[in-house]
């Protein structure tokens, strides 16, 4: 923590040129002691230093050169994945925590859609299984897109179509993704695609290991890997995904580990009633 305050100092008094020698110190360390997720944590910090000294050089972006990145950052991805075409629209998927959670993250044109993020309470899971919670997240979310579909079949005129909007359909679980991203290996990605086999969808689907950061792809004759350049903006568009991703089902699990600690605190003080309890869980 100390050593994380004493390089942001670093960085506001523009001394960029040292942290980037400690940034690349601690990435060789930790590769050779074969931690390559901390290797792979000062990887991206380099990654974001470069962006930081780009800007101290008055090669700051404005929003017609930012689109301009995305675009590339989008372009390298659909060559690199052969998808044929633009992944406007990606899901990530994440797991986490012992007693798991599951989070579900939206980025449109490269950018955040928070509107549209969900999160998943394991169900159907009771033992350590990431493959397996992987399978239920997806199933459960695409099963809602199946649902999304038939409600939408049955509609016959506007008024349907606006009590369905306002009941029924989910805004983002009704969209079809271009590119779905599973935080994992190749595990991970074969229960990602039973999950979609059930609903008879073959869609764009990877895996994204942090180990070395290779991206995993399942095709006729097996599993394929593939490597995106280092310091390239398709790379750092996956990983802020990912990241983000792996954020979101954190601050989840926390909220959750939250409430039933509250929970179990309550249930041994006298006098208070499940209902009573129930307004305080909600109140604060």
């Amino acid at each position: 923590y100390k050593r994380n305050i004493r390089q942001m100092v670093k960085l506001f008094q523009g001394k960029t040129q040292e942290i980037e020698k400690e940034f690349k110190r601690e990435m060789r360390q930790a590769a050779k002691d074969e931690d390559f997720e901390r290797a792979a944590l000062y990887r991206n910090r380099l990654m974001w230093l470069k962006k930081i000294k780009t800007i101290e050089l008055g090669e700051d972006f404005d929003s017609g050169q930012a689109r301009m990145t995305q675009d590339k950052a989008l372009t390298g991805l659909r060559d690199a994945l052969n998808l044929g075409a633009m992944p406007k629209r990606i899901e990530c998927y994440d797991i986490f925590g012992k007693a798991a959670v599951g989070s579900m993250v939206v980025f449109v044109d490269g950018i955040p859609e928070k509107n549209h993020y969900r999160r998943f309470e394991i169900k159907t899971v009771d033992y350590i299984s990431d493959t397996d919670m992987i399978r239920e997240i997806l199933g459960r979310r695409f099963k809602k897109f199946a649902h999304a579909l038939e409600d939408k079949s049955l509609v016959r005129d506007s008024a349907q179509t606006k009590r369905l909007s306002s009941s029924r359909v989910d805004e983002s679980f009704s969209q079809i993704p271009d590119l779905i991203i599973i935080d994992g290996g190749k595990g991970q990605l074969s229960s990602g695609e039973k999950a979609l086999e059930q609903y008879g969808l073959n869609l764009n689907l990877v895996s994204l290991a942090k180990r070395r950061e290779e991206i995993f792809r399942k095709g006729a004759d097996g599993f394929t890997k593939i490597m995106l350049d280092e310091g390239s903006e398709s790379l750092y568009l996956v990983q802020r995904i990912r990241d983000e991703a792996h954020r979101f089902a954190i601050t989840y699990h926390r909220s959750k580990r939250g409430k039933e600690m509250a929970v179990s605190n309550l249930d041994v003080v006298n006098g208070i009633g499940p209902k009573t309890k129930k307004i305080l869980l909600k109140t604060f």
